[in-house]
């Protein structure tokens, strides 16, 4: 199955014949893990007298640029690629069954129809997913290093060491924390988070000794480790 797309989009002087509702923002960033179901709830709503919809499309691009589904006179129609794990929620979103890291990429839905007056409209979302099927890791292991420069920490106003815990490969803040355990055993939650590490200050009188990071229990399926790890 093709589709051609319309390079440009009239649009309409008054009201917007559809707009979003309840939806994910565009550009909107999710993670999920290797043989999860990714839902990706979608919904539209028209304005007040407006003729339903002409289809809604579904795209994806990462590994390939190619057609995910079209929805047409009712009928929910997924192309090959995506045949049996793919599954439409009303009204615009979809689930896409027992994703793999290679599923990585932008999806994107596409409605369009003609309004009132006879003027075709489009709209369209965009969510970025990144699936891991392992910690996101650069090498799968964590490391603690330290700044070799001391900070003034702002709050204390006093030099403090930072230690860093990573490197992550997420594209932007993980869905957890990590923890930290100082020598004496005590645990501390990071400061910040900046360019896949999190980030622990440790204000002055440093205690001299072992830091740790770790992935918190109640967090190893969100961070994608096996059970028992």
């Amino acid at each position: 199955m093709s589709a051609k797309l319309l390079s440009m989009s009239i649009q309409s002087s008054g009201t917007q014949p559809a707009k979003w509702t309840d939806s994910l923002p565009d550009g909107y960033l999710k993670y999920a893990c290797a043989g999860d179901n990714v839902h990706i709830p979608w919904n539209f709503a028209l304005s007040a007298g407006e003729s339903p919809v002409d289809d809604v499309q579904w795209f994806y691009q990462g590994r390939s640029s190619e057609m995910i589904a079209v929805l047409t006179h009712g009928n929910f129609l997924p192309l090959p690629s995506f045949s049996h794990r793919v599954h439409f929620i009303p009204n615009g979103g979809i689930i896409v069954d027992y994703v793999t890291v290679q599923d990585s990429g932008n999806y994107s839905v596409e409605i369009s129809g003609h309004g009132d007056s006879g003027t075709f409209f489009r709209i369209k979302r965009t969510i970025v997913l990144q699936v891991g099927a392992d910690l996101m890791t650069t090498d799968g292991q964590l490391h603690v290093s330290e700044n070799p420069l001391a900070l003034l920490d702002k709050t204390t106003d006093q030099w403090s060491k930072e230690l860093h815990c990573g490197t992550f490969t997420y594209l932007g803040q993980p869905p957890f924390d990590v923890e930290w355990m100082t020598p004496s055993g005590n645990l501390m939650s990071s400061s910040t988070y900046k360019d896949g590490q999190f980030k622990l200050l440790v204000s002055a009188p440093v205690q001299g000794g072992n830091y740790s990071c770790r992935i918190p229990v109640l967090s190893i399926s969100t961070a994608c480790l096996p059970e028992g790890n």
